[in-house]
């Protein structure tokens, strides 16, 4: 649909305020776990990260790990046969930047953002 977005710039010469109109197009729609607990630590990583998955679902999980641009820079297949899976990962052979962690199964979507130092 279409928004209003309006920004106000404020400083010792006064105020400025513009807006523009912008369209916004739902691309996909993804439902979020419930009762789901993600973590990834340490963030932000020089290296070896752990993923952890408390609650939701058992079974597999695709876990995705994308650049800014959202290229797929690790994919894995996961299996959660209890309450918690820990999951290692290196992020060791990929350049410094921004990243964004995808978790995903039947059932929904975790998504976090990680820091590779």
């Amino acid at each position: 649909g279409m928004y209003t977005v309006v920004l106000t710039a404020t400083n010792s010469c006064g105020n400025s305020t513009v807006s523009r109109a912008v369209n916004i197009t739902v691309v996909s729609t993804t439902v979020a776990y419930r009762d789901t607990e993600l973590l990834i630590f340490p963030n932000p990583t020089d290296g070896l990260v752990m993923i952890r998955i408390k609650g939701a679902e058992i079974g597999d999980y695709i876990l995705s790990l994308t650049n800014h641009i959202g290229q797929v820079v690790k994919q894995d297949v996961v299996g959660k046969i209890g309450e918690v899976v820990s999951i290692p990962l290196d992020l060791s052979d990929i350049p410094s930047g921004a990243y964004t962690v995808w978790v995903k199964s039947d059932g929904g979507i975790c998504v976090m953002n990680i820091i590779k130092q």
